[in-house]
């Protein structure tokens, strides 16, 4: 598996958060590059990636 941060939350990988260098929101600045993280999934791994607005989100709950 290889990830790039564009401006998103870390993922997390069996329920730990993987360690990503912060980054720009992609097409913030033109050029700009992004670091990459690297590794393997085994079977039964989960992976758990997240878009804006899920971390912010709340109910009544």
């Amino acid at each position: 598996m290889t990830l790039a941060n564009a401006g998103h939350l870390p993922p997390y990988l069996n329920e730990k958060e993987l360690p990503m260098e912060d980054a720009m929101p992609l097409g913030i600045i033109e050029g700009a590059e992004f670091s990459l993280l690297q590794f393997r999934l085994n079977e039964n791994d989960r992976l758990m990636l997240m878009s804006d607005g899920i971390a912010e989100s709340q109910d009544a709950g």
